[in-house]
């Protein structure tokens, strides 16, 4: 027996068929093949997997992944150095951000003592709690080969309402584990990438760092309510005549910053001016300028907030957000 159990995490997703086959061509063929469909938020549906696990090994792969055939065998090779590695994480190309932290590994002995808290960062949440147990996470890496290497692709179906949905995640993810500078380094990706997803993302994410969830919520993605403020604002035609100010000065004062890009925002969004607010956007992402951050996330920000409801959002507490 392989030590090894997949666990095959759907939502019933057109792609499903696609990552069971990418399970079935290993090289390092798990023992077992369970299925774990329909279950949410993520937290339950990862703890349901590693209950029914009789490996042991438990490596879970979501319904948009496309692994490479040596991806079992060399996470396990990694795993099976010392008992005490209770995770090995490998990387997988994404269309939207390049290479990310995405197929990984775990001992399901730990995970049956310490299961996913229901938490909204709860992958990250049992990581950090490893050395606290004296258990390790380690990376599979083969930099010698290649120092882009991954094991596969993670390749969802990147529809412009499942990138709103998934990237407000990482926003409100990285806002829990107070990790701003993270965001804006992600931010700074997003503003590089070619794919036509990527603005949406980008926005996306900023907007959810203004959100403070504890608890895991990961359900289908489709299903975020402020997409359809986006869309209209992104599909609103031609630029009135009343936007055409030029953006206000950076001084470097947080709160004076954040609540002239929210006015600006606002001016924008009434003109139906799209293409100088994401202009401004990108600008504003790819500059390491410390004050670029806060008129970035405020004019991200500012297409959700009604015009009466703007002077409220000044009053946010820009602490949290800070790098």
């Amino acid at each position: 027996m392989s030590g090894i159990s997949a666990a095959l995490l759907t939502m019933g997703e057109d792609t499903t068929e696609r990552a069971r086959a990418s399970i079935v061509a290993q090289n390092h063929a798990p023992q077992e093949i369970l299925t774990v469909r329909g279950v949410a938020p993520y937290h339950r549906a990862f703890n349901e997997a590693a209950r029914r696990a009789q490996g042991k090994f438990l490596i879970a792969v979501d319904a948009d992944m496309i692994l490479d055939p040596n991806c079992f065998g060399e996470l396990y090779r990694n795993a099976a150095l010392h008992d005490h590695v209770a995770e090995v994480v490998g990387h997988l190309n994404d269309p939207i951000l390049g290479r990310i932290q995405g197929i990984k590994l775990f001992r399901t002995k730990s995970l049956r003592t310490h299961p996913f808290p229901d938490s909204i960062s709860s992958d990250a949440d049992f990581a950090r709690s490893l050395g606290s147990r004296e258990e390790a996470l380690v990376y599979a890496l083969n930099f010698a080969r290649d120092p882009r290497h991954t094991f596969g692709e993670h390749r969802p179906d990147y529809t412009p309402a499942y990138t709103f949905g998934r990237f407000f995640i990482q926003g409100v993810r990285h806002r829990y584990r107070k990790a701003m500078s993270s965001l804006r380094g992600l931010a700074q990706i997003l503003a590089r990438s070619s794919h036509p997803q990527a603005p949406t993302a980008l926005i996306a994410s900023c907007h959810g760092a203004f959100f403070e969830h504890t608890r895991d919520y990961r359900l289908p993605y489709e299903n975020h309510p402020d997409f359809a403020v986006l869309h209209a604002f992104q599909t609103s035609g031609e630029a009135s005549a009343r936007t055409a100010a030029p953006p206000p000065p950076l001084l470097g004062e947080a709160r004076t910053d954040y609540e002239a890009y929210l006015d600006y925002g606002q001016r924008l969004i009434v003109g139906a001016d799209y293409p100088s607010f994401w202009a401004k956007a990108h600008e504003l992402a790819q500059s390491d300028a410390p004050q670029s951050w806060i008129a970035l996330l405020a004019l991200c920000h500012s297409i959700f907030v009604s015009g009466g409801a703007a002077r409220s959002e000044k009053e946010v507490d820009l602490d949290p957000l800070l790098p």
